[in-house]
């Protein structure tokens, strides 16, 4: 390959990674609106559902309420889950994009060095952050054990769908005694 296709390829290859990094930063920002959407409407429903238990209101209306809650939670985790995956399908290609630009960065000057951000080794970044970081205490510890943003919204839908279906139980329960 000439100099001028590995400066094509380096161009092309560039570009490409640019698009991942945008359509990645892009899969997690909406992520975190959609999800902030859910988590108000359920904090909004679940004040609802009490109100309604301490006005004494019928109990089918908590039931119905409750039901709500399971199926808007079950959807979070559902939607949360979907943008995860597609957040790991833009961070593989950019780890492949990354590796190859590296490739011929180096082909074309070998005292280049081309800097990975998604494909660097994490058990070697997770050393250099917790030496960093070393304040003696559970603080570094807590940090580098790389809690994902992106999954914590799964986690949540999960733990409101227990919430909800347990309090759809209750009612369900209360309804018939």
């Amino acid at each position: 390959m000439t100099d001028d296709q590995k400066l094509a390829e380096l161009k092309s290859r560039d570009f490409l990674y640019k698009q991942c990094i945008e359509i990645r930063n892009f899969e997690i920002s909406n992520l975190v609106n959609r999800n902030n959407f859910f988590m108000v409407f359920q904090g909004v429903l679940i004040a609802g559902v009490l109100q309604a238990t301490a006005a004494n209101l019928p109990k089918i209306v908590v039931l119905f309420a409750c039901g709500f809650g399971l199926l808007i939670s079950l959807l979070q985790t559902g939607m949360s889950s979907g943008a995860k995956f597609w957040q790991e399908v833009w961070e593989f290609h950019l780890e492949e994009t990354e590796k190859k630009l590296g490739e011929i960065v180096h082909d074309i000057d070998p005292k280049k060095n081309f800097h990975l951000l998604f494909s660097e080794n994490m058990e070697v970044v997770e050393k250099k952050v917790r030496k960093r970081l070393d304040d003696g205490g559970c603080f570094s510890s807590l940090l580098v054990r790389r809690f994902s943003v992106s999954k914590i919204p799964i986690y949540c839908g999960i733990v409101f769908s227990l919430f909800w279906g347990a309090f759809f139980i209750s009612s369900l329960n209360r309804l018939g005694g």
